[in-house]
């Protein structure tokens, strides 16, 4: 949806913004079914989905002609922060899980 509504500066490259991390989900869940059930397997998953968004900035930044050590303080900053964000707010995950289970809408 970000892609057709040209959201962000990546161009066609932001598709990579959006898959990698769900990768990384699909393949924790695929591995370790239960991994919504522990708050500490929510914040490790969802900071590591969060830590992708390294390549896809570095990418980027190197297609626009960016000096390397700019280039990586830049992604490494960016992931950084996104890994702090993605963590907490995979916290929120657990309790959501349970209320979605105890009124029947999940199995």
């Amino acid at each position: 949806m970000a892609t057709l509504l040209g959201m962000g500066k990546g161009g066609p490259l932001i598709v990579l913004r959006f898959v990698l991390p769900g990768l990384v989900v699909d393949t924790a869940f695929a591995l370790y079914p239960s991994v919504a059930m522990g708050y500490l397997s929510c914040i490790i998953v969802g900071a590591a989905a969060s830590s992708t968004r390294f390549f896809p900035s570095v990418l980027i930044d190197w297609l626009v002609g960016m000096d390397r050590t700019i280039l990586v303080q830049h992604a490494l900053i960016g992931s950084f922060m996104g890994m702090i964000f993605g963590g907490l707010g995979s916290a929120m995950i657990p309790p959501i899980v349970r209320r979605l289970k105890a009124h029947g809408l999940i199995s």
